[in-house]
């Protein structure tokens, strides 16, 4: 019994990144399933494909994620030429619009109300964020607040992944 516990304890207190099943750092996303833009929609085939992405999931309830939303719109405002921000969610629409009146996400937001893009990244947990090349192969991922604009700017320019910053 004690063990049982233990285990349960362990798995509640370790971080995401280490109980969730995420897509393995230099190969293939996968495919990231959009039901619906709330804001940014780029109207275009195939919004996604050839884009450096940072895939953010994120909620309207999750205090770390609201907390991180100036320090992802302060990075946006720096790459906004360069890559496409997009803010995930499993939440209504009616709920997000509520929020947004009352909070400025510079990103493009959308929604996964049937979370096959949670599922396919493995995400649990939130916030999550994920650095997608325009090749489409995952470069990073970890918390919002990890991502400095001094790191994305040497990925972009000498193609260094994130992870290997020196945090």
């Amino acid at each position: 019994m004690h063990l049982i516990l233990s285990l349960l304890i362990i798995s509640v207190l370790l971080p995401a990144s280490l109980r969730a099943d995420f897509p393995e750092v230099g190969k293939a996303a996968p495919g990231i399933v959009i039901a619906e833009w709330l804001t940014g929609e780029i109207q275009e085939e195939t919004p996604l494909a050839g884009r450096t992405i940072i895939l953010e999931f994120w909620a309207t309830w999750c205090s770390p994620c609201i907390k991180a939303i100036p320090h992802m719109n302060a990075l946006q405002s720096v790459f906004d030429e360069q890559i496409l921000f997009l803010s995930i969610t499993d939440e209504s629409r009616s709920k997000v619009e509520r929020f947004l009146q009352k909070t400025r996400m510079s990103s493009a937001v959308v929604i996964d109300n049937q979370r096959k893009t949670y599922t396919a990244y493995g995400v649990d947990a939130i916030p999550e964020t994920f650095l997608i090349d325009s090749a489409g192969v995952v470069r990073w991922h970890g918390h919002p607040d990890e991502l400095t604009e001094e790191g994305i700017r040497e990925f972009l320019e000498n193609d260094i992944a994130p992870y290997t910053w020196d945090f």
